[in-house]
């Protein structure tokens, strides 16, 4: 299965916002919980592994987020920015956590740049 980061970015909102994101609209159980397998395994979530012996993927049972999944969110929690960092991210193919980070935080602080110009 293809790691899916609009899902990745979909389950950090879900569950900032108290929701369960192994019960999403929109995607079966195996794909919720392959992705939440894979945040814990790269440290934006802490939860538990399940059905590794039972089933093809490994699936996690997501408990709550690490800072470095804060830290993700706030960077691509607008919707406008995750746009543009997606558009950068296709061009380059830059699709790791970090990079995505990265391209976030320069889209950002453009526009933090931008807003401080017309306050000076």
């Amino acid at each position: 299965m293809k790691r899916d980061m609009d899902l990745v970015r979909a389950i950090l909102l879900a569950m900032e916002a108290g929701e369960d994101p192994l019960k999403m609209a929109g995607y079966d159980e195996m794909t919720l919980g392959h992705h939440c397998w894979l945040m814990i395994d790269g440290g934006l979530i802490d939860g538990r592994p399940w059905g590794l012996d039972q089933d093809p993927l490994p699936r996690g049972w997501p408990q709550s987020i690490r800072w470095e999944g804060h830290e993700f969110l706030d960077a691509v929690r607008d919707d406008e920015t995750w746009g543009k960092t997606k558009t950068v991210a296709t061009k380059t193919g830059a699709w790791s956590i970090g990079l995505l980070k990265d391209i976030a935080a320069r889209i950002i602080s453009t526009q933090v740049s931008q807003a401080m110009q017309g306050l000076l």
